[in-house]
């Protein structure tokens, strides 16, 4: 059996260093941190009012209606438009209901129309 004396150095002396390793955690922390923030951006900016915005600068065609927002697809798009139409119960009180009505992105052709109720999930 061997003995390690006191003259006995470490056949490495670099990889005692713990300098390199935390410099490299730092860099990867810091790589991590900054994709975050650009998957976050991306995000955030992705089907906004702003890109909708950008869209009513192309044209609005003719056929659909002034006050329809352009929602994008991967067919085109079309212009939507929902107002508030609550109907009525027999017993006084209201359903949460909307007109709807959408259009081609282009032509500007009716595409649906219909009147949507709103139903919340009872537990």
């Amino acid at each position: 059996m061997r003995q390690a004396g006191p003259a006995a150095a470490p056949q490495n002396a670099q990889s005692r260093d713990p300098r390199p390793q935390s410099y490299h955690r730092w860099a990867c922390a810091l790589g991590v941190l900054l994709f975050a923030v650009l998957i976050a951006l991306v995000a955030m900016n992705h089907g906004t009012m702003r890109v909708a915005g950008d869209r009513d600068d192309l044209g609005r065609p003719a056929g659909g209606p002034a006050d329809a927002v352009f929602c994008a697809g991967r067919d085109g798009g079309r212009w939507v438009r929902l107002k508030e139409a609550d109907l009525r119960l027999a017993d006084g009180g209201a359903l949460p209901a909307f007109n709807i009505g959408a259009w081609h992105g282009l032509t500007g052709d009716p595409v649906l129309a219909g009147t949507g109720i709103s139903c919340p999930t009872r537990r």
